[in-house]
C-alpha cells in the first residue's frame, strides 16, 4: 500500500509540473517559467524516494543521496524565491537580485560544507 502511495505521489508531482509547463507555454507569464522549473526539480527529487528506487531496482546508499537531495532543495528554493519576487515585481530590482545571489551562495556553500564535514542529515 505504501508503495502505491509513493508512486501516486510521483505521478501527481509530474502531472503538476506538466500542467504548469503547459500553462507557461500558453500564457508566457514569466513567473510560470520559474515555477515550472521548481516543480521539475521537485519531481526529480520525488524519484529519489527509497520505495521508488527499490521498485526501479536501484539501491543507492543514503549518504550518496543526501547531498544530491540537499542541492536539489536549494535549487528549488531559489526558483521558488524567484517566482515570488517575479509575482511581486521585484525580481528586476537590485535588492531582489542580491537576495537571489545570497540565497544561491549561502545555500550551496552550506550543502558543500555539510557534505565535506560529514554532518548527518536532519531528521
Amino acid at each position: 500500500m505504501r508503495c502505491v502511495l509513493e508512486v501516486l505521489n510521483v505521478v501527481m508531482r509530474f502531472s503538476t509540473w506538466g500542467f504548469t509547463t503547459y500553462r507557461w507555454i500558453r500564457k508566457r507569464e514569466e513567473f510560470l517559467l520559474f515555477l515550472s522549473l521548481a516543480l521539475w526539480i521537485d519531481s526529480l527529487a520525488a524519484l529519489a524516494q527509497k520505495p521508488i528506487l527499490e521498485n526501479l531496482g536501484l539501491n543507492p546508499e543514503a549518504k550518496v543521496l543526501v547531498p544530491l537531495l540537499s542541492l536539489l532543495a536549494v535549487v528549488e528554493g531559489i526558483l521558488l524565491l524567484a517566482t515570488s519576487l517575479c509575482l511581486h515585481e521585484r525580481l528586476r530590482s537590485t535588492s531582489g537580485q542580491i537576495l537571489i545571489i545570497l540565497t544561491a551562495v549561502s545555500g550551496s556553500a552550506y550543502v558543500l560544507l555539510a557534505t565535506l564535514f560529514g554532518t548527518p542529515p536532519c531528521s
